[in-house]
């Protein structure tokens, strides 16, 4: 479909990190994740390599070499096309415009952002709780996402707690109608 990139759990548990670049290219992880447990996910693309990384650790690199390919669907967290939706909990989304280094990458790993870094696009820290039908996006962009397929005053549930305002996680899906440009080489 007419996605640009995307991190996806596969059968039997294993993250990928998924690109179009003049087709789909991917970089898949090479453990499974377990049920229960909480796990940092990142993808990162610099223009010649995409990689995957599961709690800080690269897992995998791919050589692969192009412009990620435009895409003007909406934006989901924890959904995709045809109706595919996680099963699971997500607290802490961001996207970057800017490929991210293993040092960056491990610095923000148990962090929250203002909001105002370089190469920020859109952050959600799902803090939004109880009675939120919107997730707001913490940055000046504006990407705010609608819940879709979670009722607002029950779905909500306890997060990782990370830093002290990290309280909140969502349990559904969410849209956001405005394209995110990542346009990152």
């Amino acid at each position: 479909n007419d996605y640009a990139y995307a991190i996806q759990i596969l059968a039997g548990g294993v993250p990928r990190f998924a690109l179009d670049i003049g087709g789909w290219q991917f970089a898949v992880a090479t453990q499974a994740l377990s049920i229960n447990k909480w796990y940092h996910l990142a993808g990162s693309y610099d223009g010649s390599n995409m990689k995957i990384y599961v709690n800080g650790v690269e897992e995998f690199t791919m050589p692969v070499t192009g412009s990620i390919d435009i895409s003007a669907s909406t934006f989901k967290l924890g959904g995709w096309a045809g109706g595919e939706y996680f099963n699971g909990s997500i607290d802490e989304v961001k996207v970057w415009n800017v490929a991210r280094t293993k040092t960056e990458i491990n610095s923000d790993l148990l962090a929250c952002s203002g909001g105002s870094e370089s190469g920020l696009v859109a952050y959600y820290d799902f803090n939004d709780g109880n009675g939120s039908s919107i997730v707001r996006d913490k940055t000046s962009n504006n990407y705010d996402g609608n819940l879709v397929l979670m009722d607002p005053n029950t779905d909500w549930v306890s997060g990782v707690g990370v830093c002290g305002a990290c309280t909140q996680e969502m349990t559904q899906l969410v849209e956001v109608i405005k394209y995110l440009p990542i346009n990152a080489t």
